[in-house]
């Protein structure tokens, strides 16, 4: 009988220990499957940021294009401006001053070396009846 009881606590106690193991690895797996996840999730949130950084990249050497291009032609605009209206000039250039009251001088001097008369002497002396 002795020996029956020390089998019986013998099989209990392998069984404790196949328990005990079986549960050790569950409880392995399961915090190696928590990890995994959470590796994974770290990945996802690396890939997708070195995506948006490199889409904000994209997004700078774009903004930086195009504030080099706006900074261009607002400083051809301003000196458009100053050569027009300040009559300014750069080193070695002449400027030439073309005002629009000779030219007018010039088309009243034409009209009357054609008909003797300008336009508007010609009008004023139709409502005259001249």
């Amino acid at each position: 009988m002795a020996y029956k009881k020390k089998k019986k606590k013998k099989e209990k106690t392998e069984i404790f220990i196949l328990f005990a193991l079986f549960a050790f690895v569950v409880f392995i797996f399961f915090i190696n499957f928590n990890i995994w996840e959470k590796r994974k999730e770290i990945k996802d949130h690396i890939a997708k940021t070195k995506e948006d950084l490199e889409r904000v990249s994209l997004e700078k050497e774009y903004m930086d294009a195009m504030l080099k291009k706006e900074s261009g032609d607002i400083e051809e605009e301003m000196e458009r401006i100053a050569r027009e209206q300040l009559l300014l000039k750069r080193e070695g250039e002449k400027v030439i001053v073309i005002s629009r009251e000779k030219e007018e001088e010039k088309k009243n001097d034409e009209e009357k070396d054609e008909g003797g008369e300008s336009f508007f002497q010609k009008v004023t002396n139709f409502f005259r009846g001249e």
